[in-house]
């Protein structure tokens, strides 16, 4: 008898564990059925308005783009024939927590050291170009020759020009 009743306690905390996690099981799936939070709502979050997030009524407003650097969108530039430029964000929002910070000027670094270089490389040209023009006229006897070599270099220091007006642009 001792031994039944045993076996009947095992048997019966047994179901009663069983029915226990099915209780816990199902209120977790119930849990994972909610909606999830809506941000878009007056409630919380920022708007946007084409690409420009707008400031809620309270609280810091959104990173915007460096006033050193402004922002031309692509919608922008469509409707207004400008030439679209990168996001370099404004380092300075107080939203920004300080690892924050340091990742977005790597990233701001990264979109603005091509431009330098290609600016450096203009000035390096302009000055080979100078060079050239005097060793050619110092060198060269023939007038047609120093014609032609006088139009391809500046026809060399145009596109030159014209990369840096492209970097400038992305700037």
């Amino acid at each position: 008898m001792c031994a039944f009743t045993s076996r009947a306690r095992l048997l019966c905390s047994g179901v009663l564990t069983g029915l226990a996690c099915v209780a816990l099981t199902a209120g977790a799936a119930a849990q994972q059925k909610s909606a999830p939070p809506d941000f878009s709502s007056s409630q919380a979050g920022w708007l946007t308005f084409r690409v420009e997030f707008m400031a809620g009524p309270s609280g810091p407003s959104p990173v915007r783009n460096d006033p050193a650097h402004p922002r031309v969108s692509n919608a922008e530039a469509a409707a207004t024939g400008k030439q679209p430029t990168f996001l370099i964000a404004d380092l300075s929002n107080p939203n920004l927590k300080p690892w924050v910070v340091e990742r977005m000027k790597k990233d701001n670094e990264a979109v603005l050291k091509p431009v330098i270089e290609v600016n450096r490389l203009e000035n390096e040209g302009d000055a080979v170009m100078r060079e050239a023009i005097g060793t050619l006229f110092s060198s060269e006897s023939n007038a047609i020759e120093l014609i032609k070599w006088k139009e391809l270099f500046e026809i060399l220091e145009d596109n030159i020009d014209g990369c840096e007006r492209v970097a400038n642009r992305v700037e």
